[in-house]
């Protein structure tokens, strides 16, 4: 997964939104996160989703939760409609399987952290791309 391909900045500014739109995840879904997640911790983005229980989907799977509940401030029951309909309580189970990780288990922070620098990332890129850039001669009125 290329992370910002949008930020050539020989992009012609017309275009940019629709590179920004279909090619970037936007971080605040719990799609988004999930695919950040899983470009960190070097898994597929559907392996997350699925109902493999292998320790690196698993370790993925957990981070992102944690992410999700951390960051988009959504409930136990909404995050089970969205991966994979699993129990509210398997995804409780999750993120507290996470918050333990973290404090004993130096590899699973290692990749957790990659993953809040991506999530990071992306907010930081989006949010350039979608300001104007008048240091490179751009305006909302110039018709560029």
């Amino acid at each position: 997964m290329n992370i910002s391909p949008w930020v050539y900045l020989g992009l012609p500014n017309l275009i940019r939104p629709y590179a920004i739109k279909y090619y970037t995840p936007d971080v605040n879904t719990i799609e988004g996160i999930v695919r950040c997640t899983g470009e960190a911790f070097g898994v597929q983005y559907e392996a997350i989703y699925s109902k493999n229980r292998s320790s690196r989907v698993a370790l993925a799977r957990h981070a992102a939760i944690k992410i999700i509940r951390d960051r988009l401030k959504i409930t136990y029951t909404e995050m089970s409609k969205h991966l994979g309909k699993r129990h509210h309580a398997t995804i409780l189970h999750s993120y507290n399987q996470a918050e333990d990780l973290l404090k004993v288990y130096p590899p699973f922070k290692v990749k957790y952290e990659k993953a809040i620098e991506l999530v990071e990332e992306q907010l930081k890129h989006t949010y350039r791309a979608h300001t104007c850039r008048r240091d490179l001669g751009y305006s909302p009125h110039s018709g560029v």
